[in-house]
């Protein structure tokens, strides 16, 4: 191998230099471009609206058969983020103590794999299946019924037909 191919030039590297500056000047005055610090998108005081206790649920997300423990966090009714929980051994090494305030553990979140952050899509799926469903046909034929709850409960513990089809007795 030659060494030619091996040395930086001078342009090249007055290039890099420039380059590298100018990055680094951007990444100190992004924060100034982009609006104050710490600054969420829609609060005019500055505060992260997802902050607070009241704004928070804890769960175990149901994404796998692990079952971590997390922290959903809700604005307006809707579930926006899910993060790990601070108090799970599995989302946070090591956890906070139980006896940690809600509100202290609410600014500190957890990490979570990509299939528990996943859990809104899953949640505002729009093919979800939200009703209990009992077949209205033959069987394979993709005709259903909606039922109530309590007749599903009380077909499954009794031993009724909750699998048959509707004209089977």
């Amino acid at each position: 191998m030659e060494d030619r191919e091996l040395m930086v030039t001078r342009r090249d590297f007055v290039r890099l230099g420039a380059f590298l500056g100018a990055g680094a000047l951007l990444a100190t005055q992004a924060p100034r471009a982009l609006g104050a610090v710490g600054q969420a998108p829609g609060s005019a005081d500055g505060a992260y609206p997802l902050a607070g206790p009241e704004q928070q649920i804890y769960s175990a997300c149901l994404q796998c058969n692990t079952q971590c423990t997390i922290k959903g966090k809700i604005l307006n009714g809707l579930l926006l983020k899910i993060d790990g929980s601070p108090y799970g051994p599995q989302t946070m090494l090591p956890q906070i103590s139980y006896s940690t305030p809600l509100d202290q553990a609410a600014r500190v979140d957890g990490k979570l794999c990509p299939k528990g952050q996943a859990g809104i899509q899953t949640i505002y799926d729009p093919y979800r299946i939200r009703k209990v469903l009992k077949r209205a046909g033959p069987r394979g034929s993709s005709q259903w019924q909606t039922i109530p709850f309590d007749q599903a409960i009380k077909e499954i513990v009794q031993g009724g037909k909750l699998f048959a089809s509707i004209g089977e007795d």
